[in-house]
């Protein structure tokens, strides 16, 4: 990733026929020593459900669903310089169960 004005962005799809239910998302820049460094969440907009930021900040029973035909686009604060950082890891809670064929 590049960052755009010291942001971050990432869209987000169900790519499958399902809904995925976002409780929260994490983005970490690992520097070279292989420190963790969280980047925040400054922006989350879903294409029909308009803002949804707040929703997407902690880790409780408010969730964002995401069907195939949704994006959830995001956009994270860089927490450190581009040139520290060694890659990112990007971390969902939330919960998309999908039945399993007998």
């Amino acid at each position: 990733m590049t960052p755009d004005n010291h942001l971050y962005k990432l869209q987000l799809r169900e790519l499958d026929n399902f809904t995925s239910h976002i409780d929260q998302v994490k983005l970490y820049a690992i520097d070279k020593e292989e420190s963790w460094h969280l980047c925040p969440l400054v922006y989350a907009y879903h294409n029909k459900l308009g803002y949804t930021t707040f929703k997407l900040l902690l880790d409780d029973e408010k969730r964002i669903d995401l069907t195939p035909a949704q994006i959830l686009s995001l956009k994270f604060l860089q927490s450190i310089p581009h040139s520290r950082t060694a890659y990112f890891i990007f971390k969902i809670n939330g919960h998309n169960r999908k039945p399993f064929p007998i």
